[in-house]
């Protein structure tokens, strides 16, 4: 029966933007699966956000941009800070001149969305190539 099928459940729109435990659990499910390579008609895994890190570690990264005349006090609260941080210090234009060379885009963690979705589908040797 089509409605007694968490899976079918799952994929009515309506459940998929809930937040309810119930629906997370679901989502957990329907994702575990995917990763697993089990089928999911209306389903498919696609790269989640992505975040970004300083492409040789914080401190030769920072060295760098020392040397381009950032201050200690811009990169460094009570710890170093993030790439996003510095971003938003700097101001975009800046921060593109200054450090973008220094960062790398990490991949996102794969997320079940409904096949509608416009981003292309995961693929564990897509995101194997795009880490290297």
């Amino acid at each position: 029966m089509h409605g007694s099928n968490p899976l079918h459940r799952w994929k009515r729109s309506d459940h998929v933007q809930h937040s309810s435990p119930y629906a997370k659990s679901l989502k957990d499910y329907v994702e575990k699966q995917l990763l697993a390579g089990v089928s999911i008609p209306g389903c498919k895994l696609v790269a989640g956000r992505s975040s970004r890190a300083w492409l040789n570690g914080t401190d030769a990264a920072f060295d760098q941009l020392r040397a381009r005349g950032i201050s200690d006090a811009m990169l460094y609260t009570k710890e170093p800070v993030t790439v996003a941080g510095l971003e938003k210090l700097l101001g975009a234009k800046l921060f593109k001149e200054q450090a973008e060379d220094l960062v790398m885009k990490l991949p996102g963690k794969p997320a079940a969305v409904l096949e509608s979705d416009k981003r292309p589908a995961y693929t564990a040797a897509a995101a194997a190539f795009a880490e290297s």
